[in-house]
């Protein structure tokens, strides 16, 4: 390091997120509902793993995943007992059952902190919301609340409470971790929507308004009339929450409100279906054959992706690189970077993504998994790394951005090549993958990094990324005042 002051030994270090790893918990894959997962197929592709017959010939809700299990419900309409049932991620095999008495619904469940939350409908006086415990499928209690004959998505869950949709005639409802009402809100008497939370905030859209609450109880703090023409008392669709970004789908079009103005940014009208998802900084919704997207800044519009068959699946479900969506026959995996399918899997429905399996609650009462493989691969680049003000010694986990199928304990790694190779004093790759970058003194500027990763297979995959020394302060001398010129 170089610097006026003297320093103990630093270094930075950068590390990457697993590839595959994340559960998906809710609806939407988060109480935000956008829909994303931050992982990366990069060249994997699909295999089955498993297929599980949950119920026969009946249509399955969206699945849920936490503690290596896979939580399902199918959709009912009376005919006799039905059951929520948790199944092994990666087997298929069923971990438990918890059968429920005949109701008109049994709604699609949300994980959380070892409990499934899910809501069984069946008119005043008989609907409850429920928590089971996600290892053994014993409920820990059941809390009743007003309904008619209603469907709902998936309840949100945080450490604070649950908040679902319900009602004699609409609205909002909150309990506390303990299964206690803490409050409703009457809302316009729609069903087939779940509340979106997001760093603590708390938003409705119902019947064309969208609304904020307070979480504790339940009152509005503001709202934003969107627009909606009556198509049915179901919404079907439930908002998506990015940072300062909402994005709703109407009746009539898309719509993205700006939370930090409480105003509509843009608009977009068509025939949308389904819920939006929001990632990399585009709104994503379906169309009958195809999914369009737009920029959430301005709403410009990215290239339409065509399908082949009708989507059913409502909300596209996102990765870093591709795009599912899914008919009631096939899935389709979609590259975002030609806008084009790459995989057509067999077998379709409502979609989740967890772990590395892609999972379709079928149509037929089947639920099917596929696990993404694929060869040695980087998951992405590692980031660029920027020295800090010392130019201390930084260090890069390159084995942490690397996925390989083959089991392979033993990779060997080289540096093939650095555009700017004086600015370093030494860079080195030790056995187990870790870069480690000294930096030249009194030096600044850039160098591109090229690395390749070899396994004992003799596969190999590379990677670049850069490397950035900033302009340093000159050094600075100190004379000490004692001394004395003869």
């Amino acid at each position: 390091a170089v610097g006026a002051d003297s320093s103990s030994a630093v270094s930075l270090f950068v590390s990457a997120a697993g590839r595959f790893a994340g559960d998906w918990p809710t609806f939407g894959g988060s109480t935000r509902h956008a829909g994303y997962h931050p992982a990366r197929l990069g060249k994997a592709r699909f295999v089955t793993a498993w297929s599980a017959t949950v119920a026969p010939g009946r249509p399955l809700n969206r699945a849920a995943t936490g503690d290596g299990k896979v939580y399902v419900t199918p959709q009912t309409y009376f005919g006799g007992s039905f059951s929520a049932k948790a199944l092994d991620l990666e087997t298929g095999a069923t971990a438990w059952s918890h059968a429920f008495k005949e109701a008109y619904s049994l709604n699609p469940p949300t994980y959380h902190n070892g409990r499934v939350y899910i809501q069984r409908g069946n008119h005043e006086g008989d609907t409850q919301l429920w928590s089971l415990d996600s290892g053994t499928g014993v409920a820990a209690w059941s809390s009743p609340h007003g309904a008619q004959w209603e469907n709902y998505e998936a309840p949100t869950v945080t450490d604070s409470g649950i908040w679902v949709n319900g009602g004699s005639y609409g609205g909002l409802y909150g309990f506390s971790p303990a299964g206690k009402q803490t409050f409703f809100r009457s809302l316009a008497q729609y069903d087939g929507w779940t509340p979106t939370m997001s760093d603590g905030r708390l938003f409705t859209w119902v019947a064309g308004s969208f609304l904020e609450h307070n979480p504790a109880d339940g009152s509005t703090l503001w709202s934003v009339d969107a627009g909606w023409e009556w198509a049915g008392w179901s919404m079907d669709t439930v908002s998506a929450v990015s940072g300062d970004s909402a994005v709703v789908v109407s009746t009539t079009g898309i719509i993205c409100i700006d939370l930090a103005s409480r105003s509509i940014r843009w608009k977009k009208t068509g025939n949308f279906r389904g819920s939006p998802a929001i990632a990399g900084g585009r709104a994503y919704a379906s169309q009958e054959k195809a999914v369009a997207s737009y920029s959430l800044t301005d709403g410009a519009a990215g290239p339409l992706i065509k399908v082949p068959e009708t989507i059913v699946s409502g909300q596209p479900l996102v990765l870093m690189d591709h795009l599912f969506v899914a008919s009631e026959t096939k899935t389709y995996v979609i590259s975002l970077a030609t806008s084009s399918v790459v995989e057509t899997l067999s077998g379709g429905g409502l979609l989740s993504f967890a772990n590395g399996h892609l999972l379709a609650a079928g149509m037929d009462g089947i639920l099917r998994a596929w696990y993404a493989e694929g060869g040695l691969d980087f998951i992405s680049a590692p980031p660029t790394v920027v020295a800090n003000g010392k130019a201390d010694d930084s260090k890069v986990d390159l084995e942490s951005f690397v996925v390989d199928p083959s089991g392979s304990s033993s990779h060997r790694w080289q540096i093939t090549a650095s555009s700017n190779a004086s600015i370093f004093s030494s860079l080195r790759i030790d056995r187990k993958g870790m870069l480690r970058i000294s930096y030249a003194p009194y030096l600044s500027g850039s160098s591109f990094i090229t690395v390749e990763v070899t396994n004992g297979s003799g596969e190999s995959a590379s990677a670049t990324f850069e490397v950035i020394l900033p302009k340093l302060p000159s050094p600075s001398v100190k004379l000490d005042r004692s001394v004395r010129l003869n």
